[in-house]
């Protein structure tokens, strides 16, 4: 079995108000490869996950002597850690191991019936009302948009929102509002605003259109390209089952496709796999490719339902004679904060919105989110 390396590089403190974090890189222990979007959770209910370079970085509040630290990562066991043991080692690095676990599946059964994978999906959509909220919620999140070209970062949009989420059912969409944002590098995707006659981000609004554009569980039949929608998951083909772990629990893997009967399969429009928890059939982990576009979500479990913690999507842009791409927008949100009780209710503005309308606020990014 290989092995995680987790080397907690430093802890750093604030000058602030004597805000601490954690920081720290996750790498593959036989290769030294960082391993991307491991879960870093706090037992409060705050978290975040390592970036594309298995970098990650955690604010650790007032009482974090309290709290316990969760390190997982699907396809490994989880381990937990008392907040203290690591903010106790000032500057020091720790060795944690996480045991990969990979196995296969060869019979699913629910209620003592074999199932199909389409089954299994059909089951776990049947299932969105036990184990996602019935009722709206809020959702704190740190956003950032970065645009890349084949070397580097070019610009980066960093935005802190808060989503409202009517439920999780029929036609259920979420609306977000920005509060915070801090905007560096060179501003090389333009769209001019006539009415506003200003220059902005064509790419501004992810930190709200992707939080629902992921996040779709539940939406039934009004949006399409989505296997939620009964149907169009009429359309689609379902396919290579497994089974991996994610928090010590074991997970089914769906793949499905739009049916295709062409020569170039991977020119379908819409593909994707769905990570269900053989447990409860709940739905842990969807990827999906839109075109050209992917899309990532993944969920964790918390007061007895399963909530998004963190969400990536991929927009290739710029495309040349060839058709190759000069660049992509890459969009990674960590969820901070659920609420389910005194819920915000955020509306559909039908005001024209820009980031320009969001002040900077530079005391708020030096002490929450210092540059590194």
């Amino acid at each position: 079995m290989n092995k995680v390396l987790l080397s907690i590089l430093f802890l750093s403190s604030l000058h602030c108000q004597a805000q601490r974090f954690i920081s720290g890189h996750v790498l593959e222990e036989s290769t030294q490869k960082p391993i991307a979007y491991v879960n870093i959770t706090l037992s409060d209910g705050s978290g975040t996950a390592t970036n594309e370079g298995g970098w990650f970085r955690i604010a650790m509040p007032g009482n974090s002597n309290l709290l316990k630290i969760r390190v997982s990562c699907i396809g490994y066991y989880s381990k937990v850690f008392n907040a203290d043991s690591l903010l106790g080692f000032n500057n020091e690095s720790h060795h944690i191991s996480l045991k990969q676990y990979v196995t296969e599946l060869n019979e699913v059964k629910v209620e003592s019936k074999k199932l199909t994978p389409k089954d299994i999906v059909l089951e776990a959509i049947h299932l969105i009302p036990k184990n996602y909220i019935q009722q709206p919620f809020n959702l704190d999140y740190y956003s950032r948009v970065a645009t890349h070209d084949s070397i580097r970062i070019i610009s980066l949009v960093e935005t802190v929102s808060k989503c409202y989420r009517q439920a999780y059912g029929e036609g259920a969409q979420n609306f977000s509002e920005v509060y915070e944002k801090r905007v560096s590098g060179d501003n090389v995707l333009q769209n001019w605003d006539k009415k506003r006659k200003m220059n902005y981000f064509i790419f501004e609004m992810l930190p709200q259109f992707d939080i629902f554009l992921t996040d779709m569980i539940g939406v039934g039949k009004k949006f399409n390209y989505t296997v939620f929608n009964p149907d169009y998951l009429n359309r689609l083909e379902f396919k290579e089952i497994e089974t991996t772990i994610v928090d010590s629990n074991p997970v089914i893997v769906i793949e499905y496709a739009e049916k295709y009967s062409g020569k170039e399969p991977h020119k379908t429009k819409l593909y994707g796999a769905l990570y269900i928890s053989a447990n409860d059939l709940a739905i842990v982990k969807h990827v999906r490719r839109i075109g050209k576009n992917s899309l990532e979500i993944l969920y964790k479990k918390q007061d007895g339902y399963y909530y998004p913690y963190f969400f990536k999507t991929i927009y290739p842009v710029n495309q040349d004679k060839n058709g190759n791409f000069k660049l992509k927008v890459v969009h990674e949100a960590y969820v901070k904060t659920i609420t389910t009780e005194n819920v915000v209710v955020i509306s559909q503005t039908k005001e024209g919105w820009h980031l320009e309308d969001v002040p900077y606020r530079k005391e708020y990014w030096d002490k929450s989110y210092p540059m590194k």
